[in-house]
């Protein structure tokens, strides 16, 4: 089989727990015919399956799918920071993730026996934008963010600092140096941290770069922030780039 997946996080979709939502995307796929998608819980237990046809080959078509019922009770949902519901768009399906029937399943299922193959000539084309979730029977326009609402959405899952650090001792800059950085977006969970350096760092220069690896007794951090010292000496200036990931 392949897909293409998203996960979505489980604060964005609690509210479609029995309660019926429509997903809407426009597609185009270089093949006619019958084409799915597929909604699973993060343990890829419990499925669902809808097909869509696309009547035309290489021509953008709105789509519009209606969950009765929202999101079922049987199996386990994630209702907070984490994977809540993955949305999936198969390509092609055999036989162990294809078949599923109607309604929701206590199996992880992607597709039905009728998807097409989308993978069958080289050079094939499958798009699809715009996809959106709403409350309601009815798919409503796409809302298209601005750009700093995007950002934002953005950085709850991955932020670069950037710390510029300045010599500004008698002694070259020798000894130990703290870097303290509030994010500007509070992160899904504790990130993931990896840092870098970059700047004047001449004949004799040095820096330890923090390894965030739990082990360094001057690190600390959380949702909100970042705190660790170092050592190292440099001549003029240099910059730490701290990377936070919390993606799903």
């Amino acid at each position: 089989f392949g897909m293409f997946y998203h996960d979505v996080e489980g604060f964005d979709v609690a509210e479609y727990k029995g309660r019926t939502f429509t997903i809407g995307f426009w597609a185009k796929s270089a093949v006619t015919g019958v084409h799915c998608v597929a909604l699973r819980n993060a343990l890829n237990d419990v499925s669902y399956v809808a097909e869509y046809t696309i009547t035309a080959a290489n021509t953008p078509q709105f789509v519009s799918i209606t969950i009765v019922g929202g999101l079922p009770a049987i199996g386990t949902w994630n209702f907070t920071n984490g994977s809540g519901l993955q949305l999936c768009f198969p390509l092609a399906c055999g036989t162990n993730f294809g078949g599923a029937g109607a309604g929701w399943t206590l199996a992880n299922k992607i597709a039905t026996a009728a998807q097409v193959n989308c993978l069958g000539t080289i050079g094939n084309v499958f798009g699809i934008t715009a996809v959106q979730i709403n409350p309601g029977a009815i798919a409503k326009r796409f809302q298209i963010p601005t750009y700093e609402e995007e950002l934002r959405r953005c950085q709850r899952y991955y932020e670069e600092s950037h710390f510029v650090m300045l010599n500004e001792s008698l002694n070259g800059g020798k000894g130990s140096f703290g870097n303290m950085g509030h994010y500007k977006v509070t992160k899904r969970s504790v990130p993931t941290l990896t840092a870098s350096v970059k700047g004047n760092l001449g004949g004799g220069d040095s820096i330890s770069i923090p390894t965030f690896n739990g082990t360094e007794q001057s690190y600390y951090q959380s949702t909100v922030g970042v705190w660790d010292a170092f050592a190292g000496q440099f001549s003029d200036e240099v910059t730490l780039k701290i990377i936070a990931d919390s993606r799903l």
